[in-house]
């Protein structure tokens, strides 16, 4: 139960504007340092950024499994499509680290 200041503020900050994010993530700031280091690989933190996605994934499919049982009412709906979009990020983030570490082995393969 969200108390009456605590629904004003909420009510505040979802109506303002959040399509400018400045924030850089320090995995992608690592990841092109490491381009500029030959003695340095990439593999190392792109399998774990894999396994992180991989973990929060589980969790997610734990989740939804359990969480909504139909008819869905409005607040499990609207929840639902919050986990969906996590699922799909999740998913992603993982297919993408898969084909960094395909590009990379392809790289190191003997011509």
């Amino acid at each position: 139960r969200i108390e009456p200041k605590g629904s004003e503020w909420l009510k505040e900050w979802i109506e303002t504007d959040d399509t400018q994010t400045a924030t850089r993530d320090p995995f992608f700031v690592k990841l092109r340092a490491i381009a500029n280091f030959e003695d340095l690989s990439p593999e190392p933190l792109i399998q774990e950024k894999k396994r992180h996605h991989e973990d929060m994934l589980k969790v997610y499919k734990h989740i939804a499994q359990k969480a909504f049982k139909e008819p869905l009412d409005r607040n499990q709906a609207i929840k639902k499509m919050v986990l969906q979009a996590g699922l799909r990020r999740e998913q992603s983030n993982i297919d993408w680290c898969n084909e960094c570490l395909d590009m990379l082995a392809k790289l190191q393969a003997p011509k």
